[in-house]
């Protein structure tokens, strides 16, 4: 009976701990935007939300017939589940997943699928999909 209980205990550990979530990383990236291409858009300041903070700069670059999203001097309070959205709105309910925060500090590219319209995409977002939160927004101009 007692090898019962510490099998179902060691079960419940390895269930419990891939249960957690983690934030994005801390550590520090610095991805060579020097070298992202022609931009395409002037850069715009980040504006912090919902008492996160959020700082840097967007900027959308075209190279080889790609579109690239760049973070410059990007730094962001952390939090679990942090995504990068192209949205139609400052709350996304119409946007383009450009995927999971790199990191909450430094330089970083995403690439942006399709060729979306900067005049209907205006904002770059950092979202927390779990618990659906905005950290921060930039307009694209």
């Amino acid at each position: 009976m007692k090898k019962h209980f510490y099998f179902l205990g060691i079960v419940f550990l390895f269930v419990l701990n891939g249960c957690t979530k983690t934030g994005s990383s801390s550590e520090p990236i610095n991805e060579m935007i020097g070298n992202s291409g022609t931009p395409v858009t002037s850069a715009m300041a980040f504006t912090s939300a919902n008492s996160y903070t959020v700082t840097g700069n967007v900027r959308v670059y075209q190279k080889d017939g790609k579109l690239i999203l760049a973070l410059e001097n990007f730094k962001s309070s952390n939090g679990p589940d942090l995504r990068v959205y192209l949205s139609k709105e400052m709350q996304p309910v119409n946007f383009i997943e450009l995927g999971r925060l790199k990191s909450v500090q430094g330089n970083q590219l995403y690439d942006i699928p399709g060729n979306p319209d900067f005049n209907t995409y205006k904002f770059a977002i950092i979202h927390c999909q779990q618990f659906n939160r905005v950290f921060g927004f930039a307009s694209i101009k």
